[in-house]
């Protein structure tokens, strides 16, 4: 014990394979190069969403933006969003014991052979390790279809100079919002207009003249000026539905993850999900409470078999005992609220009709505002046990 070493799979390599999973199964859009751009100076660069992406609220229909946030650089103050989605890193939960693959370019190595006269692959290795993972995946449900936009204001000769003379506590903390401590950005300010349905925004670097509707089909903006800032907040129109929509391919995402590692498909799909709905109260993290047991508890059996040539081969397989065990303390979650996983689609996400004893829990998330429930997903192939133990001394116990 303290000497095992657990392999992880980062954060940002599980969003990148759920966002390439949802565009892949048909769920959303990402967005393409002219939605793109490059802000800062020399090599010192960084791809971010463009600002025109921004301003228009358009941001709002791609969910790696919406769901996972973004940070802009080239615009004055710099806008962040930070994600409503936050994943966590996946840990193993057995031991990596530095098992590896040794690998070779054969079939072209062999190819070769007519011109050099000899077989000469390159080799490498690659490290392995089949095991189980936990993550964990926390929705701020009100947080999603809703952006704001902060601009500095240009201001005049007259407001300068009050600013220079003024230096209350309040611009001390407004520094940051002025533009007065960063080197990037429009330091001078822009200006918005209002016209009809529009707004029309000057003085972005580099951007000229900006127009931005205040309403179409998916999307509408609104405007309000404050002493040093424009500010722009966007709504997706028909917000209800669009974020419930959102959630629903998120999680088809995540039930249905692949991904792509040196040119292996790796199917990602959840053997474990506890989904859990929390209103007005934290949530409750699994991550320290979910215990594998059996996961190699197996046998090898090896018997000897006679060749032609009278030679004695020795036969070896591996039985595996038992299915893997996953053991959950906790005292909230009751035996009905276990469920195999082929019923987690239909019991997050589908409507069977308009009464509330059929809808999704997606839906009553929605209709009542105060659900607050915890299921308990499960593949056939391995089993799953409630506990109400303490997590601590049953980590002791557990081999």
């Amino acid at each position: 014990m303290g000497w095992e070493k657990y392999s992880l799979v980062s954060r940002y390599a599980l969003r990148y394979s759920l966002l390439e999973s949802g565009e892949n199964l048909g769920l959303w859009k990402l967005a393409l190069s002219n939605n793109l751009q490059r802000a800062g100076e020399g090599e010192k660069t960084v791809i971010q969403p463009s600002i025109n992406l921004l301003l228009s609220g358009e941001i709002l229909n791609y969910p790696e933006f919406d769901l996972f946030g973004y940070l802009i650089t080239n615009t004055n103050p710099q806008n962040a969003r930070e994600a409503p989605v936050k994943i966590s890193h996946a840990v193993s939960l057995t031991p990596y014991n530095y098992d590896s693959h040794f690998c070779g370019n054969l079939g072209l190595a062999k190819r070769m052979i007519e011109n050099t006269g000899k077989i000469d692959p390159n080799l490498f290795t690659i490290e392995e390790h089949q095991t189980y993972y936990i993550y964990t995946v926390v929705i701020d449900v009100d947080r999603i279809g809703q952006n704001k936009i902060y601009l500095l204001k240009k201001q005049g000769k007259d407001q300068k100079d009050k600013d220079n003379n003024e230096n209350t506590d309040d611009e001390q903390s407004a520094d940051n919002i002025k533009g007065k401590k960063g080197k990037k950005g429009n330091k001078s300010g822009v200006t918005v207009k209002e016209e009809g349905s529009k707004y029309v925004i000057n003085g972005i670097e580099g951007e000229g003249e900006l127009t931005i509707e205040k309403k179409n089909n998916d999307r509408e903006v609104t405007y309000i000026e404050k002493d040093n800032v424009h500010i722009f907040s966007q709504t997706l129109t028909d917000r209800g539905n669009g974020v419930k929509s959102r959630i629903a391919n998120l999680i088809n995402s995540i039930l249905y993850l692949n991904r792509n590692i040196k040119g292996r498909n790796e199917i990602l799909h959840p053997k474990l999900l506890i989904a859990g709905f929390y209103h007005g109260k934290p949530y409750k993290s699994y991550k320290d409470k979910i215990i594998l047991s059996d996961q190699y508890e197996e046998i090898y059996e090896e018997k000897n078999e006679p060749t032609k040539d009278n030679e004695i081969r020795i036969v070896r397989k591996v039985v595996k005992l038992r299915k893997p065990l996953f053991k959950i303390v906790d005292s909230g979650i009751t035996q009905e609220r276990i469920k195999t996983i082929d019923k987690a689609e239909k019991l997050l996400l589908e409507d069977s009709n308009q009464s509330s004893e059929n809808k999704s829990l997606i839906s009553k998330l929605f209709s009542d505002g105060n659900l607050s429930d915890i299921y308990v997903f499960h593949a056939p192939e391995i089993n799953v046990e409630l506990l109400q133990k303490d997590a601590k001394k049953l980590s002791n116990e557990t081999p």
